[in-house]
């Protein structure tokens, strides 16, 4: 991933005061040699881990470069790992000779200083007090340092910016420009922050008065997030990044007020640019990209300059003279384009390392240097033979020159053709003086090439400036000089401030004092027509008396508009402020209307001045003012003086505080009011002319505000203008413009939906003034809204969301967010649906239930549905009806209000979610695992339940795998929404790269080209994919809901592994920005009925968190606020190990988890299971691997992991997540080192983290009910056929035991060239290891290599296993029997000590003692082996026997939280004996069989007190196939087992352990024994239990067979006698055994 871009590579800012010292230079400079053939376009020198750069920071990416400079004589490189992570440092290098470059210092305190360096985009340079500053930014802000001493260097500041937090391409300081006095900061969706660094040891954001927002929302910038930023002068140009749009040119005149002026057009996608001063080119990604280039030499005009030039994957770019520098993946060109008509490429280079990023680029006279972020080394590299010698050239400059008007807080930029040496500037070299030849003081920066200039004050008006550019002065890296003088000149305004200025109302749409704090109250006055309307009753009251001001020396200027007339008088007219007193001497009258329309000013009783008629109901722009010591009054309207006359001198203490109503009177001002200044002057005329020529435009609410329908015609006009004779010209966002005309309405239609930003240009004489807003225009809404299956849900001021691993459902009040209740359901909620009198369907999967309740959380219903049919999705439709998604049985269901079924429909695959229409009659429902050919949407007719359509989502083999995109097929289509107009769907899936690998088409698997996360679009009109429009999300993982604004403009992404929504402008798919860390694993999203507040379902950390997204809807910004998080969950069922696991499985965006955040465990493995992929693992030593599901293992319960059993732990994937996830691992690197072979050393107990997740994964102990069994649970009958045909053809010969698997490796004639390895060994004749038929009917595709697409498959094959000679019937039945095989409850069994008690916990809590009691059937003494050898204790599963390394005599048992640490880890002997493992010299010892007799770690001696034995909890007898059951004669050793008539005697019931021995009810010391007899008429007795495979027997169907043999098995004597042997096998009534009569 790249992060970055400088006005192409880096912006490199140096300020200098012109009366500052500078310091002295200490550095050599740039060598600036000749170079060979040989060696241009080729790496000289390196900046690498040889030279420089240190060691890779714990769990970080490698450390890379980006951007450098040339400072103090010395290059200045910072470095930090690409992502945006943290930490970093300097570099400072010698590079006279660039052959050979030195280090000279390196800063690098990664837990100090340098913690928060993140990949730097831009350096910014400053000469202030005598001191030389570097400004770069961080992972939280930016940060200052003093580099005026290269041996002294010295942080002086760091400034936090609020939402800046280590991001990528949100969250992200990702660029800067510094024109001291202030720096412009990108942040991507926030916009752009203005710090104030006029104390570089102090820097502040901006105060923007007025109370704008410091960040600049996106909206004022044009609307995209932000990213390259460049300063010239009065211009912004201001661009995003990897995306398709985002250009702007802005006006900075007001430097804390950009102003749009123009924005860029749509293009294909680009991923940086850089700006010459004229041109902005882009870096466009992709093979076969075409450079585009526009010409700004009109900052309000992008006008295309040329789209030719042809290079692969374009990132980065700069400029020289007439050339361009693309910086790409694997190559850096050199680009001539002095002819617009034909740019040409020139030469390019490479670096050749592997994982090479070739973006930054900075020239250095004729050697450019490659920062390589990916951390594989940086380098510098000549691109041309000869020293370069040429003078650096001006492109442009700004304002331009001749230009008029300027504002009187211009900056000065001018751009040269190559990057400027910051030492070489200063006042000499470049001079801005008055044309009269007055040096102007101020502050000089450099970006790059381009040389800015701030004036210290601001200019005066009417005033010619001129900048003379003096030969040599000025040089560039190379150490040319500038060639000869060079001049141009600007004039400021003519207009001079207005100063005096005490209050100024601008009543646009508050009433707040925007000059002091004198605000006023708006007591209802409503805002009209670009003002406030007053309706003769009402006025505005100020907090201030306005006496202070108004009843001395003085001025009012306003707009107003009335038809009002009033008396003779101003105590008896409406008037806009003062007061009338007893005391007629001591009254004064403002703006007062007499009986004629005249606006008047007066004191006392007097006439005062008045005006001509104003009463037109027009607008006038009025000014008033009194001279409290001569007495003159004045009235002007419309910049012209109209009225004159004398009153009573001094000044009037009279108080009042109200607009719209003199104070004493009884009469109230009816007119429009706007624009309300009051001075403490008498204003000139100049300053009246000057004010009524200022211009104000207000622009009505409902153009600006309310959206609008596609291809309607829209009035575009001004609210009001005030000033002057204006001309507009309006620019529609969509390429087409109006002429300037004195007439502003223009109308206009937009033939496709989108977000257009319009912009208005108004001239006044020969100034322009822009205004800007977005227009929204959408599709035809549908008159309901469409329906789609969610976590969560709002409605009517409640939010309800599942919690699928609590079985319960939450409510929160939308408003307060408190949490009103949480109330059980059945087991696993997936989604819930709500009627319309508010209740709540919830599909409860694991329970195979509906649950109802009410808005309170009260069960009104649970609905059972088919076994194992695992509802998922739900709808309810407005008629009431019921759609449910069986995820298992791959069917759509259909309920009545009541939930009576009346309609079902086979769909086939998994099913998760489901989407209808607004009008009810069609649902859309993917196929969650898609198949492997394509992936499904089903169209369904939801009146008649019939299948209308199957649309395809095909795989993507023409896109070009890159680090921002790759090919693929869609897969876990997931919570998929119709869009408000119903014309399309989004499904949110990943998109699996089944096509790459080294043995498909010779490219290894990546983590950024195996999945990729996407949202897919479907156009309803024709009911087909729009590839076109499928958007990949890149540098995220796993998107999996979407919900779309109320208009549709908007969509919002959940990407679970990301911790992430993104936001999507719906129209042009443009990823406008992010809201990260919403919580862990988002999966679900809701809107308040009015979108403006959106809820988060966080699933792994059980949360719900409230954005304030009014920014979004409203165009004004894409930065949401965070208003609160509510926890779901109050008794959480997972333990904290399982559950911290858990979040670490599902979180990609940890880095140690994986690079860029791409992938997590849950990218292939959601909720544990699998993803249906074959994957070409080829380059990690194995082959095609088909995804081996997790669900119902429990962790190592089967055995080794993967097809070729190449992992013993669980933490192993430690290696997969170190390379192929290439994740930075949970290991330290020597753990790793010593633990890296899988069979190796144990990394269990190494890292918690790890750990924890490992223990997530053992916790997948439940094996889902299969939907092929009968309702009870039973077989099918044509899966009994199948189950005697299973043991027919010897099936269980591999497939045995409880878990159908035999533990061994077997070559069943399915190996291939594309099988690989095993081990690192070839495969042939060794096979793969056995997998589980536990399951099968869920985890198709099957065989190591998936080329078994179903099960008829797999029997198909002749050479594995007899099943292809069957018939088809018989294999149709035996097909069957496979799909019923289902998983276990876990066992838990007694230990019991052969002294005859048990172990018992006395409670769970950590460090609860272990003891002995009486046997008994108490939950605290029994216990489950796991795979691991840990002891669960059934009362509480997550805590586990424990001795604490106590291996020492008396040493204590007790149980703790499970780990994987060797105090709970136990091995059994042949003696029975439980050893801790590791230490074969104690055991688990018993002193004593009375209740609460100690049991302790005691030195091993084999005794009784340390034999124990596993008993199961139930016993059940074993029914011979003529009705009698098998029975031990006596409890005596070598006592006959016989088989008798049933009864109810202890000694015919038998319990099997997990070492498959049966224990005898009537003493479970006993066990049945063959005495290893495999011949027939082998006796079976009773003998003590032992381990040994005498007493080993196996299940083959219903025939149990000896372990030693299995050609011999348990038989009943077929002579009349009841006597029970061993006989070889023949499949006889006599030897068939079934389970019957459990008891306790």
């Amino acid at each position: 991933m790249r992060m970055v871009q400088l006005m192409g590579t880096a912006l490199a800012t140096l300020a200098l005061q012109t009366q500052a010292a500078i310091p002295a230079v200490q550095g050599p400079g740039l060598g600036n040699l000749s170079y060979t053939e040989s060696e241009v376009f080729h790496p000289i020198s390196w900046v690498n881990g040889n030279n420089g750069i240190p060691s890779t920071y714990p769990f970080r990416k490698d450390y890379g470069t980006n951007v450098a400079v040339l400072s103090n004589g010395y290059a200045v490189i910072p470095f930090a790992p690409d992502s945006g992570w943290g930490p970093g440092g300097f570099l400072i290098y010698d590079v006279s000779d660039p052959r050979n470059i030195q280090l000279v210092k390196r800063i690098y305190e990664p837990e100090g200083r340098t913690k928060d360096f993140r990949e730097s985009h831009s350096i910014g340079m400053a000469n202030i007090n005598d001191k030389r500053y570097l400004m770069m930014q961080t992972g939280v802000g930016i940060e200052l340092w003093d580099f005026t001493d290269i041996n002294n260097i010295r942080q002086a500041s760091k400034l936090s910016l609020p939402g800046v937090n280590f991001g990528d391409y949100s969250s992200v300081s990702w660029q800067l420009s510094w024109q001291a006095p202030y720096a412009y900061i990108s942040v991507s969706n926030q916009g752009v922050y203005i710090v104030d660094t006029t104390d570089p040891e102090n820097p502040k954001i901006a105060d923007r008065g007025n109370g704008q927002s410091n960040p600049v929302p996106t909206s004022e910038l044009g609307g995209f997030r932000t990213g390259p930023i460049f300063v010239m002068g009065n211009q912004m140009v201001l661009t995003s990044m990897d995306v398709t749009a985002g250009f702007a040119s802005l006006d900075i005149s007001d430097p804390l007020n950009p102003l749009l002026l123009a924005k860029g057009p749509e293009m294909p996608k680009y991923y940086a640019t850089c700006f010459d001063g004229n041109k902005v080119h882009t870096s466009v990604r992709g093979a076969g990209a075409k450079m585009i280039s526009f010409d700004l030499a009109d900052p309000s005009r992008f006008v295309l300059d040329n789209n030719s030039l042809v290079a692969d994957e374009q990132l980065y770019c700069n400029t020289q003279d007439n050339f361009v520098f693309q910086g790409a993946q694997e190559w850096m060109h050199k680009i001539d384009v002095s002819n617009p008509a034909s740019y040409r490429e020139v030469g390019k280079g490479s670096l050749h390392v592997s994982h090479a990023d070739h973006g930054q680029l900075t020239p250095f006279g004729n050697i450019m240097y490659i920062g390589n972020d990916h951390g594989t080394g940086s380098a510098f590299m000549p691109h041309s033979e000869q020293p370069d010698n040429n003078p650096p050239a001006i492109n442009n400059i700004s304002p331009r020159d001749g230009a008029t008007n300027q504002s009187l807080t211009t900056r000065i930029g001018i751009a040269f053709g190559d990057l400027i040496d910051v030492e070489s500037l200063n006042s000499q070299a470049i001079r801005i003086q008055t044309s009269a030849g007055i040096l102007v003081e101020g502050t000089f920066s450099v970006q790059l090439g381009i040389v800015n200039f701030s004036p210290a004050t601001t200019l005066e008006s009417n005033t010619t400036y001129e900048i003379i550019v003096a030969a040599g002065g000025i040089k560039d890296y190379a150490g040319n000089g500038f060639a000869s003088e060079w001049r141009s000149s600007f004039t400021t305004v003519a207009e001079t401030a207005v100063s005096g200025n005490t209050a100024y109302w601008p009543l646009d749409d508050d009433t707040q004092d925007h000059q002091g704090s004198n605000d006023l109250s708006q007591n209802g006055i409503s805002f009209s027509d670009g003002g406030i309307y007053l309706n003769g009753s009402q006025r505005l009251t100020s907090e201030q008396e306005l006496n202070n001001t108004l009843g001395g020396t003085s001025s009012l200027s306003f707009y107003i508009k009335t038809t009002q007339t009033g008396g003779d008088k101003g105590w008896n007219s409406p008037g806009l402020a003062g007061a009338d007193q007893s005391w007629w001497w001591n009254d004064v009258f403002w703006g007062w209307m007499d009986n004629a329309g005249r606006i008047h000013v007066s004191t006392a009783n007097e006439w005062g001045a008045a005006s001509q008629p104003i009463n037109d109901n027009q607008w006038h722009h009025v000014v008033l003012t009194r001279n409290k010591d001569s007495g003159t009054l004045q009235v002007f309207v419309d910049g012209n003086r109209q009225g004159t006359g004398t009153g009573v001198t001094g000044h009037f203490g009279t108080y009042f505080n109200s607009l719209g109503h003199i104070h004493g009177t009884s009469n109230y001002l009816t007119a429009g009011l706007d624009d309300v200044k009051i001075y403490n002057r008498v204003l000139s005329d100049a300053d009246v002319s000057n004010l009524f020529n200022q211009v104000k435009i207000s622009l009505p609410p409902e153009l600006t505000q309310q959206s609008e329908l596609v291809d309607s015609t829209i009035a575009f006009d001004v609210a009001s203008s005030r000033g002057g004779n204006l001309l507009y010209s309006w620019s529609f966002g969509d390429g087409t413009e109006t002429t300037y005309s004195s007439d502003a309405l223009a109308y206009h239609n937009y033939s496709e939906p989108g977000h257009y930003q319009v912009i208005l240009r108004v001239q006044n004489g020969d100034k322009i003034s822009t205004h800007n807003f977005v227009k929204t225009v959408h599709g035809t809404l549908t008159a309901t809204q469409p329906k789609a299956s969610v976590l969560i849900k709002q409605r009517a001021g409640s939010v309800f969301n599942v919690n699928p691993d609590n079985n319960t459902v939450t409510a929160i009040d939308a408003n307060s967010l408190a949490k009103r209740w949480e109330a059980s359901v059945g087991e696993h909620p997936r989604t819930l649906a709500l009627t319309a009198n508010n209740e709540i369907w919830v599909a409860n999967q694991k329970t195979d239930t509906l649950t109802r309740l009410n808005s309170n959380g009260v069960v009104l219903q649970t609905l059972s549905l088919p076994r194992g049919s695992q509802p998922f999705g739900i709808v309810v439709k407005d008629s009431g009806e019921l759609l449910v998604t069986l995820s298992a049985s791959g069917e759509l269901l259909k309920l009545d209000a009541s939930g009576n079924e009346i309609g079902r429909l086979k769909l086939g695959g998994t099913l998760r979610h489901l989407a209808v229409t607004a009008d009810g009659h069609t649902a859309y429902v993917p196929r969650f695992i898609s198949a492997q050919e394509q992936a499904d949407v089903y169209k369904v007719d939801t009146a008649s339940m019939e299948l209308l359509d199957t649309i395809a989502l095909a795989i993507d083999d023409a896109t070009q795998d890159g680090e921002d995109r790759g090919r693929g097929i869609p897969n876990y289509l997931s919570g998929l929404a119709i869009s408000p107009d119903g014309s399309r769907v989004w499904i949110p899936s990943k998109k699996d790269n089944v096509l790459r690998g080294l043995a498909r088409d010779g490219e290894k698997l990546n983590f950024e080209n195996s999945v990729r996360t996407v949202v897919n679009q479907i156009d309803l009109s024709s009911d087909t994919e729009n590839f076109a429009r499928q958007i990949d999300f890149n540098n995220r993982d796993m998107a999996n809901a979407v919900v779309f604004s109320p208009l549709g403009d908007y969509a919002l992404v959940a990407l679970q592994g990301s911790n992430t929504v993104q936001i999507i402008d719906a129209y042009s798919n443009l990823q406008l920005g992010a809201i990260d860390n919403t919580g862990l694993a988002p999966q679900g999203l809701t809107l308040s009925d009015d979108g403006k507040r959106l809820f988060v379902y966080n699933f792994t950390n059980r949360s719900v968190a409230a954005y304030d997204i009014s920014g979004i809807i409203e165009n004004r910004d894409y930065s949401p606020v965070l208003l609160g998080r509510i926890n779901t969950v109050n008794n959480e069922k997972l333990s904290s190990t399982v559950l911290k696991g858990k979040q670490i499985f599902y979180n990609a965006r940890d880095i140690r988890m994986s690079q860029d955040g791409y992938i997590s465990c849950a990218s292939c493995h959601i909720d544990g299971g699998e993803d249906g992929r074959v994957w070409d693992f080829t380059e990690r030593n194995e082959g095609f691997r088909n995804t081996i599901t997790l669900i119902g293992r429990s962790g190592m319960g089967h055995g080794r992991v993967h097809w070729t059993a190449n992992f013993d732990e669980i933490q192993d994937f430690e290696n997969d997540i170190r390379n192929g996830f290439s994740g930075a691992g949970f290991l330290t690197d020597t753990q790793f080192a010593n633990t890296s072979n899988p069979l190796g050393n144990p990394k269990a107990g190494l890292s918690t983290d790890l750990d924890a997740m490992a223990e997530y994964v053992h916790s997948l102990t439940d094996m889902p009910k299969s939907p092929y069994r009968m309702a009870n649970g039973d077989l099918s009958a044509a899966a009994e056929r199948g189950k005697v045909i299973f043991a027919q053809q010897d099936c269980s010969s591999c497939h045995s035991g409880d878990n159908f698997r035999d533990g061994q490796k077997h070559d069943v004639g399915t190996i291939k060239a594309t099988s690989g390895l095993g081990l690192g060994q070839a495969l042939e004749g060794i096979g793969f290891d056995t997998p589980t038929l536990l399951g099968l009917w869920t985890t198709a595709p099957y065989l190591h290599d998936g080329s078994a697409e179903t099960l008829q498959d797999v029997l198909n094959n002749s050479l594995h296993g007899n099943a292809a000679q069957l018939s088809t019937s018989d294999r149709d039945d035996l097909v069957e029997y496979l799909n019923s095989l289902e998983g276990q409850e876990l066992e838990y069994k007694q230990l019991r000590n052969d002294n005859g008690a048990c172990l018992v916990t006395r409670g769970t809590g950590t460090d609860a003692n272990v003891n002995m009691h009486g046997c008994e059937s108490y939950v605290d003494q029994f216990w489950h082996e796991d795979a691991i050898g840990r002891l669960h204790n059934k009362e509480n599963p997550d805590v586990c026997l424990d001795n604490n390394g106590m291996n020492y005599n008396n040493g204590w048992l007790v149980v703790n939280p499970c780990h994987f640490g060797s105090s709970q880890r136990w091995d059994w002997n042949s003696n029975r004996s439980l050893l801790p493992r590791g230490n074969n010299n104690y055991a688990v010892d018993a002193n004593g069989s009375t209740d609460n007799a100690q049991a302790s770690i005691w030195s091993y001696h084999g005794d009784t007190n340390q034999r124990w034995t596993m008993l199961p909890e139930k016993f059940v007898q074993l029914k011979n196939g003529d009705g009698s059951c098998l029975t031990a004669s006596s409890m005596n050793n070598d006592a006959q087992i016989t088989s008798v008539a049933c009864t109810q005697d202890a000694k015919q019931f038998w319990a099997q352990d997990y070492r498959n021995r049966f224990h005898n009810k009537a003493n479970p010391m006993k066990c049945m024994d063959h005495g290893s007899n495999d011949w027939d008429g082998g006796e079976v007795v009773i003998w003590d239990c032992k381990w040994s495979n005498n007493q080993y027997f196996d299940w083959d169907d219903n025939i149990l067979r000896i372990r030693k043999n299995h050609n011999y098995v348990v038989d009943k004597s077929s002579g009349g006698s009841n006597k029970v042997h061993v006989w070889s096998r023949h499949n006889g009534n006599n030897q068939q055994w079934s389970v019957d009569g459990e008891i306790n």
